[in-house]
């Protein structure tokens, strides 16, 4: 069932109106009829929503409560460094489908993409377009915002209960990831991911210094992306894993 999100609080029986890009995609993308059914959050419920049509604009009348849990027992934040534009894109979709509360991009050193303040906020409206598909796909209650970008002076903005940096040079010493969590109680968690280029030494040691704790995700080097994946999917099945102890 597809699943689209309103800004007007819901309410059983009042109809909502839904936006011009929502209503060419139910009638002209997924052909709906009148009366059928589409599921709609309002970040705080979702609900069953029966369809119809006036002319190109399409409203939506809810009519049952659906039970939405698809939330994760705490908040998870990524701090995802600046990488090639398709890259950086598959990365917000993934970290919508695994549950991420929020996503900030950080310019580093060694980052090949740049954002320029002229173009940000184009691009921040692209990358919450996208995180916001992803999470309707993901039959989400709520957004996953893209927050500006930050730099590491800026990191202490993002800190959480919990705040992990994966490095991959980090030495025998470091934590594996699994360990860090499972040892650990905490209600949020913010993980930082390197750019194709990694961290400079004394980024590490910066991030260090603001509270993060550096962790091996394994001996093999993961593209920027992949660590991303691979870590906010170790921090959701931990996460879940706990509730059902």
């Amino acid at each position: 069932m597809q699943q689209y999100f309103v800004n007007e609080p819901l309410c059983m029986g009042k109809p909502v109106l839904l936006d011009d890009a929502q209503s060419h995609h139910i009638l002209h993308v997924m052909r709906m009829k009148e009366g059928e059914q589409i599921a709609l959050s309002d970040e705080r419920a979702m609900m069953l929503a029966q369809i119809h049509a006036e002319g190109r604009k399409v409203q939506a009348m809810p009519i049952s409560l659906i039970e939405a849990a698809t939330q994760l027992p705490a908040e998870v934040t990524l701090i995802m460094s600046l990488i090639r534009a398709e890259r950086f894109e598959l990365v917000l979709q993934k970290a919508a489908e695994l549950g991420c509360a929020r996503v900030i991009p950080l310019q580093t050193r060694y980052c090949v993409a740049r954002l320029p303040k002229e173009k940000a906020g184009k691009k921040l409206e692209r990358w919450n377009a996208i995180a916001a598909e992803a999470c309707e796909q993901s039959r989400r209650l709520t957004r996953m915002p893209v927050l500006a970008p930050l730099t590491l002076g800026q990191l202490d903005e993002a800190r959480s209960d919990l705040n992990l940096i994966a490095y991959e040079r980090a030495d025998h010493h470091a934590q594996r990831l699994s360990s860090a969590l499972r040892h650990t109680s905490f209600a949020s968690v913010s993980v930082m991911i390197g750019c194709e280029g990694g961290f400079a030494p004394e980024e590490v040691e910066q991030s260090m210094q603001t509270g993060f704790a550096c962790v091996s995700l394994g001996p093999r080097i993961l593209r920027a992306e992949t660590a991303a994946i691979a870590m906010l999917a170790a921090i959701g099945y931990e996460l879940e894993s706990r509730g059902k102890e």
